[in-house]
Formats: C-alpha cells, sequence, structure tokens
C-alpha cells in the first residue's frame, strides 16, 4: 500500500488523529519481514497550551525535542521507566504551533501475529496491540525509533489504509490525563466503536455494557500491581 505525503501529517492534532484511525503502522524485522497492524485508537496532543502535552507551556527538552521537529517523524518515548509510547509529529515548529503530536493508542494486527506474540510473551489475539505499550512492545518500537522519518524510513512508517464500512469513530477523553485540569475532560481520544483491539472503550460504552462492573474491577485490580504495557 502506498505511503502518505509529508503534507498529509502538516496539520494539527486534531485532524490527524481522526485521519490515522485506519492508517496502517508497518514495523519491517531485521530478517525482511513486516510487522504490521491497523490503528483503531489515537489520542491528539495541542502542543504548548494543553497541560497533558510533554510541551505544555513550550518546554523543550532533550527528551521531547523530536516533538519540536518536522511533522511526519516518530516520537518515541519511555514511561514509568518500562513502557515505549510511538507519537507522530504533527505540524512543523512554526510561531504558536510547534510541539504537537499523536499518540497511537491502539492497533489491529494484520501482519507478523505470530512474531508480535513472541514479543508480548502471550497468545491472545485481542491482547497484542491493544494498549500504546502493549503496541510498541509487539513490535519492538523503543527510543532507538524516535525521530524517525516515517515518510522516507525502511524501518518504521506508515501506510495508506481503507476504513472498514461498518466502523464507526467517535470522540471521548483521553486516558491517564487526570492531573491535567480542564483539559483531562478535552474530548481528544478517537478510536473505532465497539473495536475488540481498543485499549479502553468509551464511557459512554461501558455504561451500556452488563460486563461494565466487572471491567471496573479488573482495572483497579491491575494498578495496585505492578504496571503493565498499557
Amino acid at each position: 500500500m502506498p505511503r502518505p505525503s509529508r503534507d498529509f501529517y502538516d496539520v494539527d492534532a486534531q485532524t490527524l488523529a481522526e485521519r490515522l484511525i485506519g492508517m496502517v503502522l508497518v514495523r519491517a524485522t531485521t530478517h525482511g519481514s513486516r510487522l504490521a497492524g491497523r490503528i483503531v485508537e489515537t489520542e491528539a496532543y495541542l502542543g504548548p497550551i494543553d497541560r497533558a502535552c510533554h510541551t505544555f507551556g513550550g518546554r523543550r527538552t532533550e527528551r521531547n525535542e523530536t516533538m519540536w521537529g518536522p511533522v511526519g517523524h516518530a516520537y518515541v518515548y519511555l514511561t514509568y521507566g518500562m513502557h515505549h509510547m510511538l507519537n507522530v509529529v504533527c505540524v512543523e515548529p512554526r510561531e504558536g504551533q510547534g510541539g504537537a503530536a499523536v499518540l497511537i493508542r491502539a492497533l489491529e494486527p494484520i501482519e507478523g501475529t505470530s512474531l508480535m506474540a513472541e514479543h508480548r510473551g502471550l497468545s491472545a489475539p485481542r491482547s497484542l496491540c491493544s494498549g500504546p505499550g502493549k503496541l510498541c512492545q509487539a513490535l519492538r518500537i523503543d527510543r532507538a525509533l524516535d525521530s524517525t522519518d516515517l515518510v522516507t524510513s525502511d524501518v518504521l512508517w506508515l501506510e495508506l489504509g481503507d476504513r472498514p464500512a461498518d466502523w464507526r469513530v467517535i470522540r471521548c477523553s483521553r486516558i491517564g490525563v487526570d492531573n491535567a485540569g480542564v483539559w483531562a475532560t478535552r474530548r481528544l481520544r478517537w478510536l473505532v466503536r465497539a473495536h475488540p483491539h481498543v485499549s479502553v472503550r468509551a464511557k459512554s460504552e461501558r455504561a451500556k455494557s452488563p460486563s461494565a462492573r466487572a471491567s471496573t474491577t479488573s482495572s483497579v485490580n491491575r494498578k495496585v500491581g505492578r504496571r503493565r504495557p498499557q
């Protein structure tokens, strides 16, 4: 499948977050095979104005330098000292618009699933890439790939994909940004409704589900133990 051009990424974070749904993320292995998944969930981080963004207030460090660079590059960071997160830089560093990116939160695995399972140490397809840390572990994405040019790289890139006709993309608040004040409730997460590979279903969906209470209990139990890829 063809790759998007640089112009595809030269938009604000909210526009790109919605555009990326249905795109295919590809990771080439050292043996020449492909690990790939269709994007089913994203989050937009709007830059210096966004309290949940790494560049809030114009913060610029060695860690987040890629966010201030050209569009279409991968911003990869480590969180909790163990989980990598993959983001796509989406604006050129111009006055008032630099430092934004989109987090890829979940994939529907479509190629190389057996190797993904080996990397993850499990075999359940729904658990391979249903979270930003999980997908990075499955596709072997780490800080070494930070600043990778997704337009020209032969190691990590995005391909254009067609959204299935039955997909319904919805918006809701982001995950894990409770300390971001009013930004914690902004509807800056995009996901495919009722898709089995999303990381966390939207609250509106969980409220209608008879298993909502069980899911909430399971989530709480995971938080008190050792953190796992999200």
